[in-house]
C-alpha cells in the first residue's frame, strides 16, 4: 500500500460516495460494465494484470482498501495530480478524470491556466495551476466538463439509429456532479 494523505483520503471517500460506494452495480446502459467504488472492470483488468482475466464476480468482490489504492494510483498519483496543491482543485481534477480519463482533463487544465496542452501534468502545468486561485479553476473545470457531457450525447444522436436512449438518464446525474463544484 502506498501512502496516502489525509486529504487524498477524502477524496477518495467522496469519489467513492458519488459512484455508488461499494454497491456493485453492472447496469447494461453503462457503458463501464461491471462498477464497484467505481472502480470498472476494465480498470480492475489493467491494475491487477491480464492473467487470469477479471470478471465481474472480481469487481463484485473489491474490497475497500484495494480500490482506494487503484484510485489514489490511477487517479491522483499517475496523472500528477499529487502536484495540485490545493485540496479542492485536487478534488475536481480526480472528479473529472473518474468520468472522462486524464486525456480530456489534464489539457482541459492546461488550456485553463495557460501551458501548452500535451497531456501532461508536469511541473510547468502544476506551478501555473498552483499560482491562480483554485476556484476560478474549479469552476472553468466544471464547465468544460458540462460541454463535454453535452457534446458526447450530440455524438451520439448523430449516430441514431444506434443511440442508446438508456445513457441519456444518465446525464442530468453527469451534469449536476459537474456543476457542484461551481461555486
Amino acid at each position: 500500500m502506498t501512502e496516502r494523505s489525509p486529504e487524498d483520503d477524502a477524496i477518495i471517500s467522496e469519489i467513492f460516495e458519488a459512484e455508488g460506494g461499494d454497491k456493485f452495480t453492472n447496469d447494461p446502459a453503462d457503458a463501464g460494465g461491471p462498477t464497484k467504488f467505481g472502480i470498472t472492470l476494465g480498470a480492475l483488468q489493467l491494475w491487477r494484470g491480464h492473467n487470469p482475466p477479471v470478471t465481474a464476480e472480481d469487481v463484485r468482490n473489491l474490497q475497500e482498501p484495494e480500490a482506494r489504492e487503484i484510485a489514489y494510483m490511477n487517479y491522483i498519483v499517475k496523472p500528477g495530480f499529487a502536484r495540485i496543491n490545493d485540496p479542492k482543485l485536487r478534488y475536481a481534477l480526480v472528479d473529472f478524470t473518474y468520468l472522462f480519463g486524464p486525456d480530456d482533463s489534464i489539457p482541459a487544465l492546461q488550456e485553463i491556466v495557460g501551458t501548452a496542452a500535451d497531456g501532461q501534468l508536469g511541473p510547468k502545468t502544476a506551478a501555473a495551476a498552483n499560482a491562480m486561485e483554485p476556484r476560478a479553476i474549479i469552476n472553468r473545470l466544471a464547465v468544460k466538463r458540462e460541454r463535454l457531457h453535452v457534446a458526447r450525447v450530440i455524438s451520439e444522436l448523430r449516430k441514431l439509429p444506434n443511440f442508446n436512449e438508456l445513457q441519456a438518464r444518465f446525464l442530468k446525474g453527469w451534469s449536476n456532479r459537474a456543476l457542484s463544484f461551481i461555486t
